[in-house]
């Protein structure tokens, strides 16, 4: 037991540091490439940096004890090991039922996506795959697949909303959420992997804009396109939406000028720590 809480302990610190020097060093920045790699990493790296083990030997003087009263002593432990094996056995039960319930949740969800391609129209415009459907959700991007309603938009917003959704789809977008989605499953107790969420999906979003800006005719329309929140909001978590919470800091991110490649060497200056973080958590 205590290896497996030692080994969920370290995943959470190496996971929570990439996430803090994200937020304190790079948030702001316009690397949105370079910050999707870096969050990722430390994704990865969670999962797999406590299972390397680095040891060190340390050789001391054996302390020697000597009985002055020249009678034997003994020591007696006690433990109860009928109890921790209940408590052990109690939480062991508790975790696989919450992974359960995330797993079941989870499955849902994909269904639910099959359910609302089934019912809808679809065509192909290779790589994607678009579904059209007469409900009223706000267009999104699963994979090549792209829902949408195209009775909401003019055919120019639309032609913009599809650009934004195809970049997402192009770059594989939704592979970052389904990891994360996947870990929530089985980490569900770390805090960092819920924190994690928002700070990846804004980076996407970040990134998916700066790309539909340079295609997109008008800047000004297509930041108007995104305030513009005529669509009753029907949410799917394992996808990527053009409308969602963040919209203001998209915005912002938008008319924000493109950082400086000096800004890189604030980030260099920040690794050797991070490394020295992650090789202290492996040492025995």
């Amino acid at each position: 037991m205590e290896p497996i809480l030692s080994y969920f302990t370290q995943s959470a610190l190496i996971s929570g540091g990439f996430l803090a020097i994200y937020h304190l060093f790079l948030k702001r920045d316009t690397f949105f490439t370079e910050n999707r790699v870096f969050l990722l990493a430390g994704l990865v790296l969670s999962l797999t940096f406590p299972l390397i083990k680095i040891q060190r030997t340390i050789v001391t003087a054996k302390p020697i004890f000597v009985n002055t009263s020249g009678a034997s002593t003994s020591v007696h432990t006690i433990t109860d090991s009928g109890s921790w094996l209940t408590l052990e056995s109690m939480l062991l039960a508790i975790y696989i039922l919450v992974c359960t319930f995330m797993l079941v949740r989870f499955l849902v969800q994909l269904g639910s996506l099959k359910k609302l391609a089934a019912n809808a129209k679809t065509w192909k415009e290779r790589p994607f795959l678009h579904v059209e459907t007469e409900k009223k959700i706000s267009p999104f991007s699963f994979f090549n697949y792209i829902f949408y309603n195209p009775s909401l938009f003019s055919p120019t917003e639309l032609d913009t909303v599809l650009i934004h959704e195809k970049v997402h789809a192009r770059q594989y977008h939704t592979l970052d959420i389904l990891l994360l989605e996947i870990l929530r499953i089985f980490f569900w107790f770390n805090p960092v992997l819920w924190l994690y969420k928002p700070a990846i999906k804004q980076n996407l979003e970040f990134l998916a804009d700066r790309h539909a800006v340079q295609i997109a005719e008008d800047k000004k329309k297509y930041q108007y396109l995104m305030l513009r929140q005529v669509v009753d909001n029907q949410n799917f978590r394992l996808t990527n939406s053009f409308y969602n919470s963040l919209i203001k800091k998209r915005i912002v991110m938008l008319n924000q000028n493109q950082s400086k490649r000096i800004s890189v060497f604030k980030t260099l200056l920040v690794l050797p720590l991070l490394g020295l973080f992650l090789v202290s958590i492996s040492v025995e």
